[in-house]
């Protein structure tokens, strides 16, 4: 069972960070119809990615060293090792993983949190240096530089399993009390003017607590415990901090704003670029597909 699980965690995790372009939206612009689109096309673009890189390792190395790569912590680094490439190679590989293998993974792990964090220090839930913009980039600098330290600290623990497993249960909290949050509002404000609606937005709260449910239950240890200790320093900054900020609130519809909507020509345009990604994803997604079945089928 606990090896089933591990199965199941890091095909999860892999697919885990697209979603955070949503944290990005007020520097987006249209969001209400590029971040929903964007969304639509992460899931095969992400899909696609990681299936490719494993199509080419495998190709890459002898059969008699797939064992080696089942338990190895770094699989490519590995296989080319074993394919007898050394040197350049691995560089361009990490290169490559860096901008394209990790692309749901690592990148939106530093832009994403780093903008949370900036809107938490302004709501008096982090310390204030943490809401410092760049005046050079327009960038919450501090919080990018701490997100890269903690990244830094995880790595160090030479576990990808526990890093995985305190990503996800990080994960797992934050979307549960959103989910909640989600369901509480279109109970509450049934009529409040929304620029976009997620169909299906209810099931997809209901299964999202049920699968993150799941995995709490059966996380590793000393993830869980990790993130207990995170828990328990959080509300403790709160009771002693945060609470005594008493800040005004902007009401639910000053929050969701008006959203500016595009011109006949921008949103023609707009269209068009949905489409050349659409189609581009969908043959990438074919491929990636194509490649692992056609060997089996045939």
């Amino acid at each position: 069972m606990r090896n089933n699980y591990t199965i199941f965690l890091f095909v999860w995790w892999c697919y885990t960070g697209f979603e955070t372009c949503c944290s990005v939206g007020g520097e987006t612009k249209f969001p209400q119809y590029t971040l929903p689109r964007a969304l639509k096309l992460s899931v095969f673009l992400v899909f696609a990615v990681n299936a490719l890189f494993q199509w080419f390792l495998v190709a890459l190395v002898s059969p008699a060293h797939y064992g080696m790569l089942a338990v190895s912590d770094a699989p490519y680094a590995e296989g080319l090792k074993a394919a007898g490439l050394v040197g350049a190679p691995i560089i361009l590989l990490c290169i490559a993983i860096t901008f394209g293998g990790d692309l749901s993974t690592i990148n939106p792990g530093i832009a994403a949190p780093a903008r949370y964090i900036y809107t938490m220090a302004e709501d008096h839930s982090l310390p204030k240096f943490l809401g410092k913009i760049s005046p050079h980039f327009n960038t919450p600098n501090n919080a990018i530089i701490l997100v890269g330290i903690i990244n830094f600290i995880l790595i160090a623990t030479n576990s990808i399993t526990y890093i995985a497993s305190v990503s996800l249960i990080s994960l797992a909290v934050c979307y549960m009390i959103g989910c909640l949050a989600y369901l509480g509002l279109k109970k509450k404000y049934p009529e409040l003017k929304r620029p976009y609606k997620a169909p299906y937005g209810t099931f997809g709260c209901w299964f999202t607590i049920v699968v993150y449910t799941f995995m709490l239950i059966f996380a590793d240890h000393m993830a869980l415990i990790t993130a207990a200790i995170i828990g328990v320093a959080s509300l403790i900054y709160f009771f002693l901090y945060t609470r005594g900020h008493k800040d005004v609130m902007p009401s639910i519809e000053a929050e969701v704003g008006e959203v500016d909507e595009p011109t006949a020509v921008e949103k023609k345009h707009i269209d068009k670029e949905y489409k050349i990604w659409a189609w581009g994803t969908a043959v990438v997604t074919v491929i990636s597909l194509a490649i692992y079945l056609v060997p089996i089928l045939f």
